[in-house]
């Protein structure tokens, strides 16, 4: 919702607006036919390293705070890289008299991994932008009068281009550009609502500058770390409900704990209950079918999965079904190659 200077509606007509949304809401709600279940993905590295990690100095103002956010990040990967510490990499980088951008070039790279016994350089050139504005609102409010508030705008922008080589024989393993935006709009919501029902409003406050910056920060380090080591975290996977078949919100209650065996039982007693059931459409049994899929699947049972799933589709007819069936293999892939690389010996 953007607010533009103006006059304002009267607060009469706000319930009139409100009051349908809220309705629209809660019908929504209620004739939902999917529940998210927290489950854990995994992810494998994009580029699997491990071992010894070197920065060389990373470019722009910003390289300092970037390079020890780096650090911080890449030790806690569960003991699976050592960070040389980088006034000796610096100081090895002096007496071969190179810079960031010489790296780019496979043979330094290759002597300067054995100077300081890294298995891989990372290197970066750093850009950073910071911008902020006072934006002025007028509003009226029921008695006519004029209300002048003034909000304030910023937005914090990095952009860094990373670079990795591989030190043994100079490959370049990962050119990527990551970029994050952090805005603040401050609350001329707000204001405009305390205009309308006349209250004394102020102006808003200025930006938390430091606070944008390191948002910035954090997501671009976050971002390239999760590109060179593998991770395990939690999304949401939806499953179906219906109440001709009141079994599969048992089977979701166990799938919501992580208890999988407990949930393939209640979702194959749905789908037997279904079948025997001439009341039950096929689509309706599909939803059954698919439940107990995933239940399989984020047990690691993925061909038993594959078929439910399957099944699910040949029911439905839904290519929503074979969209599922598409993601199920994605994370069975993922999980054998995040298994061999969590195989990787850490570091020592």
């Amino acid at each position: 919702m953007s607010l533009q200077t103006g006059s304002m509606p009267a607060a009469q007509s706000l319930p009139s607006l409100v009051g349908p949304a809220l309705i629209a809401l809660f019908a929504c709600a209620a004739c939902s036919s999917t529940r998210h279940v927290k489950v854990p993905i995994l992810h494998p590295a994009e580029v699997n390293l491990s071992g010894s990690i070197a920065l060389s100095n990373l470019n722009g103002d910003r390289g300092g705070q970037i390079a020890t956010l780096l650090e911080e990040k890449l030790l806690e990967s569960g003991g699976r890289f050592q960070v040389i510490d980088r006034s000796h990499m610096g100081a090895v980088m002096n007496e071969l008299k190179l810079s960031a951008s010489d790296l780019a070039q496979s043979n330094n790279a290759v002597k300067l991994g054995k100077l300081v016994t890294a298995s891989a350089i990372i290197s970066a050139d750093i850009e950073d932008k910071y911008h902020e504005q006072p934006v002025r609102h007028t509003f009226r409010d029921n008695a006519n009068r004029e209300h002048t508030v003034t909000n304030w705008e910023g937005e914090a922008y990095l952009r860094a281009d990373f670079k990795i080589v591989d030190v043994s024989t100079g490959q370049l393993l990962l050119a990527r550009v990551l970029e994050a935006r952090r805005k603040w709009n401050g609350n001329p919501i707000g204001s405009a609502l305390g205009a309308v029902f006349g209250v004394e409003t102020q102006d808003g406050p200025r930006p938390d500058r430091e606070r944008l910056e390191r948002g910035v920060r954090e997501e671009v380090v976050g971002k390239l770390v999760a590109a060179v080591a593998p991770r395990k975290e939690y999304g949401e996977v939806d499953f179906e409900t219906d109440s001709a078949i009141p079994q599969l919100e048992g089977g979701i209650g166990w799938a919501s704990r992580g208890e999988w065996k407990h949930a393939q039982d209640m979702f194959n007693e749905a789908v037997h209950a279904a079948e025997n059931n001439p009341a039950i459409s096929s689509k309706t049994l599909a939803k059954g079918y698919l439940d107990a899929g995933l239940a399989y699947v984020f047990a690691g049972d993925y061909e038993a999965g594959f078929k439910l799933i399957s099944k699910a589709y040949d029911l439905s007819q839904d290519t929503k079904m074979l969209d599922r069936l598409d993601y199920a293999k994605h994370l069975q892939a993922d999980a054998g190659k995040f298994e061999q690389q969590m195989a990787t010996p850490p570091a020592n």
